[in-house]
């Protein structure tokens, strides 16, 4: 005997989706804002391809290092104190390059990994070039957190159509995708896996 949920009703079904949706948004806007600078998997290495991709568009082939670039992340990880969240110390004078650090940063470098995925990002600091580097990550962030509501209404979808008579399935899928935490995190930081989801 197969259980199919009846709630909610068709008029509550039209505006749950939504409402996910918006809910999943909020969940990943959360996390880009108070998750400190530079601590989400990569993120100093995906951010830099992202920086260096809007300057030279080598979109298919590896980017060129930039110096300027490098001394102005080196900053902002001590402004940030990068290393009270790492399992490395502080170097005690700040290095001149990112090859210099003694971190993830130094060897999770993205340069010689072209992928599509950065093209957005490219584009998105393009307006805002001559802005902090503070503010020009938390721009990307945003700008990853808005894939969220688009794949809870993926999942609500597939789910829908795997099962169109129950919408309970639908409710779970687009509900799991909007809360869990760790999913809202990554979704919501610089990398170059949001396109792959």
């Amino acid at each position: 005997m197969r259980l199919a949920v009846r709630w909610p009703s068709a008029p509550a079904r039209k505006w749950l989706l939504p409402a996910l949706m918006l809910l999943g948004l909020a969940h990943g806007v959360l996390y880009a804002l108070i998750i400190p600078p530079w601590q989400a998997p990569d993120e100093p290495g995906h951010f830099e391809h992202s920086y260096l991709l809007s300057r030279q568009w080598h979109v298919l082939s590896p980017v060129r290092p930039d110096p300027a670039f490098e001394l102005n992340l080196i900053a902002s990880l001590y402004a940030n104190r990068y290393w009270d969240y790492v399992p490395h110390a502080q170097p005690d004078q700040m290095p001149l390059r990112l090859a210099d650090l003694n971190t993830f940063v130094a060897v999770d470098r993205t340069l010689d990994r072209p992928s599509l995925s950065y093209v957005p990002y490219a584009l998105a600091l393009l307006p805002v070039e001559h802005q902090d580097i503070d503010l020009q990550l938390r721009l990307l962030r945003l700008l990853s957190a808005c894939s969220l509501p688009l794949l809870v209404w993926l999942a609500w979808r597939a789910a829908s159509l795997l099962f169109p008579e129950d919408a309970g399935p639908a409710i779970v899928a687009a509900a799991l995708v909007a809360l869990i935490p760790q999913h809202a995190y990554i979704q919501a930081s610089v990398n170059d896996g949001n396109l792959a989801d």
